[in-house]
């Protein structure tokens, strides 16, 4: 049997995609500091970024864009309270916080008594 990531992976690089190009120059990398180069560009960019969630996110989250010690570390975590955790922080869940901002339910109608 295969696994997903091994599957996900076979079916990027086989692709002619960005991705698969970025993959493949990290597979056959073997300076491991150009990592760290790629990092801090990212960071770079997502500090200059103007948007509303880099604000949220880098100004009360996670100022100095560190990796979370779930990641790195070794815990014994659910799988699903792993993602649960994953997708509350970049904002990517179904909390009405998120989903409020995409529906046009209940927007500027005040409820009648």
């Amino acid at each position: 049997q295969d696994d997903p990531l091994g599957y996900a992976l076979r079916l990027v690089l086989n692709s002619t995609h960005n991705t698969s190009n970025y993959l493949k120059n990290l597979i056959d990398n073997d300076n491991l500091n150009d990592h760290l180069l790629d990092t801090d560009s990212l960071k770079a960019s997502i500090r200059q970024s103007e948007s509303s969630r880099r604000k949220v996110y880098c100004d009360i989250i996670n100022g100095d864009l560190s990796t979370h010690s779930i990641y790195i570390d070794k815990h014994n975590i659910y799988e699903p309270y792993r993602i649960a955790l994953t997708r509350f922080r970049i904002s990517s869940h179904n909390l009405a916080v998120e989903t409020g901002r995409w529906n046009r339910r209940g927007r500027g109608i005040l409820p009648m008594e």
